[in-house]
C-alpha cells in the first residue's frame, strides 16, 4: 500500500541559453503537435536502484547533479513565427515526491508519474519520485518527456543516477542539445544531410507505391493492435544472427521486410526504421530526443539464405548512414518526389526497436539450430484503438532474448496484425530450422494463403 510521505525541493543551477531545435527534436515535436494536448503516451520511465546505506539527502544530491548535467531536462520550447526554439533554464527547483510503499506498488508509482502530459512551454521535462520501504530509500523513479530524451537517453540517465547513488564518479559531461544544433548547421552535417536527402529521394522515386501511399481517411477505422510473445521467434532470430554475423535487430528487421514483401506480393520493401543518430563520439552520451527515420530498402528475390542476409546487412548499413537530416525538409522532398509519380505520400511502414540492449553484439557463430517451441507462443489482440502518425503499419520490438515480445499496430485495410505476426514467426522458424531462403519462405506462406489480411 503506497502512502505519500513528503516532498523534497531541490534547487539546481546550470548553463542556460537558447537556439533552434535539433533535427531529432524537430522530429519528435511534429509528433507532439499531432497528438491531442492531453496525451501522455510518449512519456518515458526509468527506475534506478538505490545502494544500501544511502539517505534521502544522497538521493536529492544525485538528482540535482543529473538535472544540472543534462540540459534537455531543463529545456522548454518557445513558439515563434519562425518556428519553435529550445530555451535552456539556468536555475530553478525540482520537487522529489517521497512515497512509502511496498515493492509490489512500484509499477503503480511508475504509471502515475508518467500519466500526466508535460507542458513543454513551462515545465521541467522530468518528474522524480523515491520509494521508501520501512523508511529506507529503495528506488528512484524518473518520468521524462520524449522531447527531452529517447530510449538510449533514459539508459544514460539511469546509469548516471545509479553510479551517483553507489558513490561512483561520472565521466566528463557530454555535448548538449544546443551544441548539437550548432553542429547540424556546420559543414560535416550538411554533407551528411545531402547524402540522406538523395537516399530518400531515390526511395520515393523508385519504391513500389504501396510503401508510400496513404490510405483514404476514415475516422471510423483505427489501427488494430496485436502482441506476440514467442520464444520460438527469439530463438530463431538469435540462431540466424549467429550464423550470418548480424545484430539481432538487423536480423529481425530483415525478416519483417521479407514478410511485408510476401504478404503484399512485392519484391522490394521500404521500411522506416526509428534510429538514434549517435555516430559522433561527442554525442554518444547526449541526453536528448535523437530519434530519426532510416529508410531500409530491401529487395526480396529467390536466392539462398546467406545471400539474402548479406544484402540485408548492406541495406541496413546504408540506411543508417543516410539518416541525419532536417526531418521536415526530408518529408517535403518525399512528398514532392512521390507526387511527381502521381502518388500522395502519407502511409508508411515503421519498425521501432525499443529494447535496452538493441545494439548488443550477437552470439558467436556456429550455434545449433533451436527446436521450434511453437506451443509456448502467445498471440493476442490488444484493446488499444489508437493510431500511429503517418503509419499504416508500426511494429514495436520490446524483447528479443529468451522470448520475443512484439506489438504491431496495423490499419486493417493494409494488413492484419495477428496474421502478420504469425507469419513472421513462421518465416523465422523456417529459415532457422530448415535453412529456407526467401523464395521458399514466400512459397510456404502463400501456400497457407496467409498473405490475405486478417
Amino acid at each position: 500500500m503506497s502512502q505519500p510521505v513528503h516532498d523534497i525541493r531541490v534547487e539546481f543551477q546550470g548553463d542556460s541559453g537558447e537556439g533552434p531545435l535539433t533535427w531529432g527534436q524537430r522530429a519528435i515535436w511534429a509528433v507532439f503537435a499531432w497528438l491531442p494536448p492531453d496525451d501522455a503516451s510518449l512519456n518515458l520511465v526509468e527506475v534506478c536502484p538505490i545502494a544500501p546505506g544511502r539517505e534521502l539527502t544522497d538521493v536529492a544530491a544525485a538528482v540535482r547533479t543529473v538535472v544540472e548535467r543534462h540540459a534537455s531536462l531543463r529545456t522548454t520550447v518557445r513558439r515563434e513565427p519562425t518556428g519553435p526554439r529550445q530555451v535552456v533554464r539556468g536555475r530553478g527547483s525540482i520537487t522529489i515526491e517521497v512515497i512509502e510503499a511496498d515493492a509490489a506498488d512500484l509499477p503503480q508509482i511508475e504509471r502515475r508519474l508518467a500519466a500526466a502530459p508535460f507542458d513543454h512551454g513551462r515545465d521541467l521535462l522530468v518528474r522524480v519520485a523515491v520509494r521508501l520501504e520501512h523508511g529506507r530509500p529503495r528506488e528512484v523513479v524518473l518520468a521524462v518527456s520524449h522531447f527531452a530524451a529517447d530510449g538510449w537517453s533514459m539508459r544514460i540517465l539511469g546509469a548516471d543516477l545509479t553510479d551517483l547513488l553507489a558513490g561512483r564518479r561520472l565521466p566528463a559531461r557530454s555535448a548538449q542539445p544546443l551544441s548539437r544544433a550548432r553542429w547540424e548547421d556546420g559543414p560535416i552535417a550538411r554533407r551528411r544531410q545531402q547524402r540522406a536527402f538523395e537516399h530518400w529521394r531515390r526511395g520515393a522515386a523508385e519504391l513500389p507505391p504501396i510503401w508510400m501511399t496513404g490510405l483514404d481517411r476514415d475516422d471510423t477505422i483505427t489501427g488494430r493492435w496485436a502482441e506476440l510473445d514467442s520464444p520460438a521467434l527469439a530463438a530463431a532470430v538469435r540462431h540466424l544472427s549467429a550464423i550470418h554475423r548480424l545484430t539481432t535487430g538487423m536480423t529481425l528487421q530483415s525478416l519483417v521486410s521479407l514478410v511485408l514483401a510476401i504478404r503484399q506480393d512485392e519484391t522490394e520493401t521500404g521500411l522506416r526504421c526509428i534510429v538514434a543518430t549517435r555516430s559522433q563520439p561527442e554525442f554518444a552520451q547526449l541526453v536528448a530526443a535523437f530519434n530519426q527515420n532510416a529508410l531500409l530498402r530491401l529487395t526480396v528475390t529467390d536466392e539462398d539464405q546467406a545471400a539474402f542476409f548479406r544484402r540485408a546487412r548492406t541495406a541496413a548499413l546504408v540506411a543508417l548512414a543516410t539518416t541525419e537530416c532536417e526531418p521536415d525538409e526530408m518529408e517535403d522532398l518525399v512528398t514532392a518526389t512521390a507526387r511527381d509519380r502521381g502518388i500522395e505520400a502519407g502511409g508508411f511502414c515503421f519498425y521501432n526497436d525499443v529494447r535496452p540492449d538493441a545494439a548488443r553484439v550477437t552470439p558467436a557463430a556456429g550455434a545449433a539450430p533451436p527446436s521450434p517451441d511453437l506451443d509456448r507462443t502467445v498471440l493476442r489482440p490488444l484493446a488499444d484503438d489508437g493510431r500511429q502518425k503517418d503509419a499504416k503499419f508500426f511494429l514495436f520490438v520490446y524483447e528479443l532474448d529468451s522470448t520475443a515480445i512484439l506489438r504491431l499496430c496495423s490499419d486493417p485495410r493494409f494488413d492484419g496484425a495477428p496474421a502478420f505476426l504469425r507469419d513472421l514467426e513462421r518465416a523465422a522458424v523456417a529459415m532457422s530450422t530448415d535453412g529456407a531462403g526467401p523464395g521458399q519462405v514466400r512459397r510456404r506462406l502463400r501456400g497457407r494463403e496467409s498473405h490475405v489480411p486478417a
